[in-house]
């Protein structure tokens, strides 16, 4: 019954391609992204759970999106 219902789609075709282009558009937005992130704020965010200090909420005055 399902495969029927399907068939009755006009341009069911176009549903996976588009789910794969806006996928690969997501992922190439997020790559991006990353590569282009301030690498001071990576060091930040990396050694944060290595440190010491007894603050429970540490600064975050040097961090930019």
């Amino acid at each position: 019954m399902q495969k029927e219902v399907l068939r009755a789609i006009e341009n069911i075709s176009l549903y996976p391609v588009f789910s794969f282009v806006l996928f690969f558009a997501v992922f190439c937005l997020i790559i991006l992204w990353v590569i282009t992130y301030d690498k001071k704020t990576i060091e930040i965010i990396e050694n944060l759970p290595l440190n010491n200090d007894n603050n429970a909420n540490p600064s975050t005055e040097n961090l930019k999106p």
